[in-house]
């Protein structure tokens, strides 16, 4: 059972990553280069953890858990999106004109009003 909770969770994180690199190429670069690194320090986080007791690695364990949770609560308190929009494209249309891209493409859902 454990080990088919761990397939799953590996398939829902590769499912979310792939679909999240699909929006934007100039992050491709970016998730990339973070895949490479994580890939490089792989071998010695494993070797430290083997070294390491079973409470250890819990207490560490819920310890990131932890923290994630507080920067996922900082952002949505930080960050709040609209619930009448859809926040992706809103964010994404954003980006795109924080970076000079002025050109809308087509995009009717963020166009103004003529009121």
């Amino acid at each position: 059972m454990r080990k088919l909770l761990k397939c799953l969770l590996i398939g829902l994180l590769l499912v979310a990553t792939i679909a999240n690199l699909g929006t934007d190429l100039k992050q491709g670069r970016g998730a990339l280069l973070i895949v490479l690194a994580g890939l490089a320090l792989a071998p010695r986080v494993w070797r430290w953890l083997s070294g390491r007791s079973a409470a250890t690695k819990r207490k560490l364990f819920w310890g990131l858990l932890g923290l994630t949770v507080v920067i996922e609560l900082t952002v949505l308190l930080t960050m709040p999106t609209s619930v009448f929009h859809d926040p992706f494209r809103v964010r994404y249309q954003a980006s795109l004109l924080a970076s000079g891209h002025f050109d809308w493409g087509g995009q009717r859902l963020l166009l103004p009003l003529p009121q």
